[in-house]
């Protein structure tokens, strides 16, 4: 009982000061709490020593840590850059991996590892998924300041850094379901229903959520909708644990399934309070403590360790490296670029948390991995800044139009009859509709008021389109702009909702839609 006393003491000192020093250092507050861990456990102080009687805590720390992860992963197009995405995913993932399986490889005979294959299959996971959360909050800091061609280049860098997260996690399931099953056949089994497992995951959460959870009686509060959606989670974990399936990869994939659904902000805010300020801060504090430094005093453990920091650093810059010199980029930006995705930090840190529970992961490589995550995270964004953003001051934490923005409301044709909207907006609370050409360039939105006794008609709504009822002066926004620029719009009366395009060679393109009804909860955040 002491012992958890003190480490809930210890884990609130930490918390406290966790971020004012992540600010004054510019770095992520996850990495502090890691070093916190490492400062009071046995390698430091020895505060913290027993931690077993947290497992339970811990275990559900690290499902609502991914799922809040998934969840963040909001995405609406990747941008019209000039380097296609199946060649940056090539560069930014496969390319990678294969140098992390191949080092696997290596590293399991020439330093007698056990079980070297799935060392090597680990090694993809690892080389091949860099922090995304690290890599956007790098390039948020210069939003505003960047040109268009690094904008979007900055915006697909991301989208696939995202597609390598999915496929990483996919791989790591494949990994721990044949470790633990050993059987050919049964394995082969796994994949089949851990392929239907997740579909019905992605595709059937956000339809028991809008459809069914939203409509039920007595469930008014965002409260009674956070409860729901968490126990939603455990759920998917229990029935993804009885097949063999990761709770970190259910957990992850359930998030992505909620990510671009209508949730109330209220929501996600209750869900923030409970993963970033209470469960979050907590797993990686003891991860931080599980960490061994002694081990390191043996000189094969040291050289495995910095061998592997540098050949896994030096593969994922080159990688990103030779992608952007390809397509006339600096050499300097592209060092920037390759630097910006270095860093590993959520899904590497839970991917090496259960390897090493299961027994993948040996304690030389599980220590190893964690002084990798620290190094890349801290050293990766500051030498990015130095290198494409050298003598611009970032800005201080905003937020941005596409924090908000719904990319799930698809809109309207030029040529659309208004019998076939009125068709498709019959359960809409939107009182304005987006309308673009053949394109995807946007024209302006259709006013529901302005179609509704048309919409009545059944033979005049067929003969009239979006074309003749489009108002083309109403406002947008861009999607970089920041909320501040979208508050000027919603004091104007009338306007609950606002088109957001991106603007390629002249022409706006539209993205999604950014209702007021989303910002009203965070209206004095943003205003601060």
């Amino acid at each position: 009982m002491n012992e958890v006393f003190g480490f809930f003491i210890s884990a609130f000192v930490i918390i406290f000061f966790a971020r004012p020093v992540a600010v004054f250092f510019k770095i992520p507050t996850l990495v502090v709490y890691i070093l916190g861990g490492i400062l009071t456990g046995p390698s430091g102080l020895n505060i913290i020593r027993d931690i077993a009687s947290l497992r339970y805590f811990y275990e559900l720390g690290i499902i609502l840590l991914m799922f809040s992860a998934g969840l963040e992963l909001k995405l609406g197009t990747s941008g019209n850059s000039k380097i296609p995405l199946k060649i940056l995913y090539l560069f930014n993932m496969i390319l990678p991996g294969i140098c992390g399986f191949f080092y696997g490889l290596f590293a399991g005979k020439y330093f007698n590892i056990p079980a070297s294959i799935f060392i090597a299959f680990y090694m993809i996971t690892l080389f091949s998924s860099p922090a995304v959360e690290v890599t956007a909050h790098l390039f948020r800091e210069f939003m505003k300041k960047m040109d268009y061609t690094k904008r979007i280049f900055s915006r697909q860098l991301i989208f696939s850094s995202v597609l390598a997260d999915v496929t990483s996690l996919f791989i790591f399931t494949g990994i721990t379901a044949f470790y633990v099953l050993k059987n050919p056949f049964d394995f082969m089994k796994f994949i089949v229903f851990a392929f239907v497992f997740f579909f019905i995951v992605l595709k059937g959460l956000p339809f028991i959520q809008e459809k069914v959870l939203s409509r039920i009686k007595g469930m008014n509060t965002s409260e009674d909708e956070t409860t729901t959606l968490i126990m939603l989670v455990i759920i998917v974990v229990g029935i993804g644990a009885f097949l063999n399936i990761p709770p970190i990869a259910c957990a992850f994939f359930a998030g992505i399934s909620l990510a671009n659904i209508n949730i109330n902000r209220r929501v996600k805010n209750n869900i923030d309070f409970l993963t970033v300020n209470i469960f979050i801060p907590i797993v990686f504090i003891i991860v931080g403590a599980k960490v061994n430094l002694g081990i390191f005093g043996v000189a094969e453990n040291f050289l495995l360790s910095v061998v592997t920091i540098i050949v896994f650093s030096l593969s994922r810059i080159l990688s990103i490296y030779a992608v952007t010199r390809m397509y006339a980029f600096t050499p300097k930006e592209s060092l920037g670029f390759g630097l910006s995705a270095l860093p590993q930090l959520t899904g590497t840190i839970a991917i090496a948390i259960v390897s090493h529970d299961i027994g993948i992961l040996p304690d030389v490589l599980f220590n190893s991995v964690i002084i990798l995550s620290i190094i890349t995270t801290i050293l990766g964004p500051f030498f990015a800044r130095l290198f494409l953003f050298p003598g611009i001051k970032g800005q201080e934490f905003e937020f941005f139009v596409e924090d908000f923005t719904h990319f799930d409301i698809k809109p309207f044709n030029l040529l659309t009859p208004i019998c076939d909207i009125a068709r498709k907006l019959r359960d809409t609370e939107l009182s304005v509709y987006p309308v673009v050409d053949s394109n995807g360039i946007y024209k302006g939105v259709i006013h529901l008021d302005d179609v509704r006794d048309t919409m009545f008609n059944e033979e005049i709504s067929c003969l009239v389109i979006s074309a003749d009822v489009i108002d083309n002066n109403y406002p947008s926004l861009e999607r970089h702009a920041t909320m501040q620029d979208a508050i000027s719009f919603f004091t104007r009366r009338g306007i609950h909702a606002i088109p957001i395009v991106e603007t390629v060679d002249g022409y706006p393109f539209y993205t999604g839609m950014l209702l007021l009804q989303d910002i009203l909860p965070e209206m004095e955040n943003i205003r601060k």
